[in-house]
């Protein structure tokens, strides 16, 4: 995503649209469904370890999508 976002910018972005966190837990409540759109950005917590910086990915593939890889190009 170098093309898109440089090392260093800054992102505003809601946490809320997918998933809110219940204060004080580690409950996290659904808000607003399964992310829809190709190429949407989106910003997580690692799953393997919660105390590295948050992730910023591009959405490539939905449910239902098959994804190969073939000399380092995604299709």
């Amino acid at each position: 995503m170098e093309n898109t976002l440089l090392i260093g910018d800054h992102l505003i972005m809601s946490r809320i649209g997918y998933d809110a966190g219940v204060p004080f837990t580690n409950w996290h409540v659904t808000a607003y469904g399964a992310i829809r759109n190709r190429q949407q950005v989106i910003i997580f917590k690692p799953p393997f370890a919660p105390d590295t910086p948050d992730y910023v990915k591009r959405v490539i593939g939905l449910p239902g999508d098959t994804i190969e890889i073939h000399d380092g190009a995604v299709w």
